[in-house]
C-alpha cells in the first residue's frame, strides 16, 4: 500500500489558493482546493469523492495531476477561461507586433454579433400523420453589431444596423435545395421591417408507416 503525504509548505500553498477561490468565487479552485486539503488531513478518498458529490476516480485523477503539475496546476484555474482559445502561436504574435511598430500601425481586435428580434419556435407536436401549424408573428428585423478593441490604447468602437431581409441569392439556394414555391413565395415577400406571419413555414414530414412482417 502506498501512502502519500504533503509537506507543510504544500500545506501552506494549498490554503493560499482556498483564500483566492473564496475571493474570485472560484467553485472549481475551491473544490479542487479543497478535496486536497482533506486529503492532506488524512480523510479517505472515498469520504472526499462522497463530500464532493463525485466518484471516486475523479478524486484519483485530481491527486495524479496535482502530482504530476503541482500547485501550478491550481494557479492555472484562476485564469482558465471559456472563451474563444487564441489560435495564433506566440511565434506569430510576436512577428505581429513588430510588423506593426515597423510600419506604425494599429493592432485591433474585433468581433461580431447579431441578435434577432423575432420569436423562435424551439419545438411543437401534432397528432401522428397531421402536419403541425403555428402561428408566430414579430418584426424581422435583427440587430448586428461589430467592435474592434484598440491593443495599445485600448479605444472601443462599433457600429451597428438594424437590417434583415432575404437576398436573391439565399432565394436562389433555397430553390435549388427543393423548397416548395408555396413557401418561397412567402419568403419572397418578407421585407426588411415587415410584420410576418409563418405558420405555413413550420411543417413537419408525414411519418412514415412501419412495415408489416
Amino acid at each position: 500500500m502506498v501512502s502519500l503525504t504533503f509537506s507543510k509548505s504544500i500545506v501552506d500553498r494549498l490554503k493560499k489558493n482556498m483564500a483566492t477561490a473564496l475571493k474570485l468565487s472560484n467553485i472549481r479552485l475551491y473544490r479542487l482546493t479543497q478535496a486536497l486539503l482533506w486529503f492532506s488531513e488524512c480523510m479517505g478518498i472515498k469520504e472526499i469523492a462522497r463530500l464532493m458529490g463525485v466518484c471516486e476516480k475523479t478524486i484519483i485523477n485530481w491527486l495524479k495531476t496535482f502530482m504530476h503539475k503541482g500547485v501550478g496546476w491550481l494557479i492555472g484555474q484562476h485564469y482558465q477561461g471559456r472563451g474563444r482559445k487564441s489560435k495564433l502561436t506566440k511565434d506569430q504574435k510576436n512577428k505581429l507586433m513588430e510588423k506593426a511598430v515597423e510600419e506604425k500601425s494599429v493592432v485591433l481586435f474585433g468581433d461580431e454579433v447579431s441578435f434577432a428580434m423575432w420569436g423562435s419556435l424551439a419545438r411543437t407536436w401534432a397528432p401522428i400523420g397531421e402536419q403541425p401549424t403555428v402561428k408566430t408573428s414579430g418584426i424581422r428585423k435583427g440587430l448586428k453589431m461589430f467592435g474592434t478593441i484598440e491593443l495599445e490604447g485600448g479605444s472601443f468602437q462599433y457600429r451597428e444596423s438594424l437590417a434583415y431581409e432575404i437576398k436573391p441569392k439565399s432565394l436562389r439556394l433555397l430553390k435549388e435545395a427543393g423548397l416548395p414555391q408555396e413557401f418561397l413565395a412567402i419568403l419572397k415577400s418578407l421585407k426588411s421591417g415587415s410584420r410576418y406571419f409563418c405558420e405555413s413555414l413550420f411543417w413537419a414530414s408525414q411519418p412514415k408507416q412501419a412495415a408489416k412482417t
